[in-house]
Parts: structure tokens; C-alpha cells; sequence
């Protein structure tokens, strides 16, 4: 299973999908209890728009190994999607728990609430998100929108413009910041 494994990571890097499928169809073969298999083939399902089977094996992965923290932010991502907000809440949470630093839990976390209107939690978040990688614009970028949204215009361009040294030109930040500063 171990080869297989590779072999698809090594496919997905390439963007082979069909092949990556291919080889954790064959890893799932030799080992069905293979945890990585069911969240890379959920991932590859996921990205191809199948997003009811790719829940399915990120909910197989999950039944392997419970605390799976890449596992219950991606389920959690997924089921978002499909408006189970509550569940996608718990999952994040749940990764949050045991990895406080998991970025993207934390940012996912973040827009749920925020579509939610719990705008003080999802700053919460991607203040958290911005704790555990300090030199990456999302979080800054997110936690300015968040903030704009609470009426926090001044602390929201400040973030907006540390979102902007980290991704210099990037048009939507610069949309949002435009927005912020003429209200």
C-alpha cells in the first residue's frame, strides 16, 4: 500500500488525478484501514466536484482515526459546503483541539463564522490563523474583512495593509482596502 501511496502523491503533485485515483483504489485494495488513502482519495474526489463521495471517504478516514486533524478539516470544509455548518464547525473545532496552529482550520473556521454573523469568533480565528503563520496574507486579509464588518474600519486597513505585504497587488485586497479607506 506503501508504494501505491507514493505513487499517487507523486501523481497528484503532477496533477494526474485519474492516476492518483487509480493507485489509492490500489492501496485501498491492499489496505482498506490505510487512513492517508481515504483522505488523498476524499482531497482528489473533493477537487473533481464529487464532493458526496469525497465526504464518504474523509467519514471512512475519520472511523480509522478519530482525531485525524487534516481529516476533520477537510470533512469539515466539505460538509460547509454542502450547508451542514454545525457538523463543519464541530470537525474544525475538533482539529483546532488537537492542532491549535492548523492554519487552515483556523481560516475555514473563521469564514464559517463569519457567514454565520459571529464576527467577534471569526476574528477570534483568524487571529489564531495569523498566530500560526504570521507571514501569510489570508489571515491578515480575512481578519480585515471581519473586522470592516464589525465597523473596526481603522484595525481593519491595518490588517488589510499587512495583507498587502505579504501579497503585493493582489486585487482584491486592494478592492477591500479601497473600501475600507473611503468609508
Amino acid at each position: 500500500a506503501t508504494w501505491h501511496l507514493r505513487r499517487a502523491q507523486a501523481h497528484m503533485q503532477a496533477r494526474h488525478d485519474g492516476e492518483a485515483l487509480q493507485e489509492l483504489a490500489s492501496a485501498l485494495r491492499e489496505d482498506d484501514t490505510n487512513v492517508e488513502a481515504h483522505v488523498l482519495t476524499g482531497f482528489l474526489l473533493d477537487r473533481s466536484g464529487d464532493v458526496e463521495a469525497a465526504i464518504t471517504q474523509y467519514r471512512q478516514a475519520l472511523a480509522l482515526d478519530p482525531d485525524h486533524v487534516t481529516t476533520c478539516n477537510n470533512l469539515g470544509h466539505a460538509l460547509a459546503r454542502q450547508g451542514e455548518a454545525e457538523e463543519a464547525e464541530t470537525l474544525y473545532r475538533r482539529a483546532l483541539r488537537w492542532n491549535p496552529w492548523h492554519a487552515l482550520a483556523c481560516n475555514n473556521l473563521g469564514w464559517l463564522l463569519m457567514e454565520q454573523g459571529r464576527l467577534e469568533e471569526a476574528a477570534d480565528a483568524f487571529t489564531q490563523e495569523i498566530a500560526a503563520e504570521p507571514n501569510h496574507a489570508r489571515g491578515h486579509y480575512h481578519l480585515g474583512i471581519a473586522l470592516a464588518r464589525q465597523g473596526k474600519l481603522e484595525l481593519s486597513a491595518e490588517h488589510l495593509e499587512a495583507a498587502l505585504t505579504h501579497a503585493p497587488g493582489n486585487p482584491d485586497i486592494l478592492t477591500d482596502l479601497g473600501l475600507v479607506q473611503a468609508r
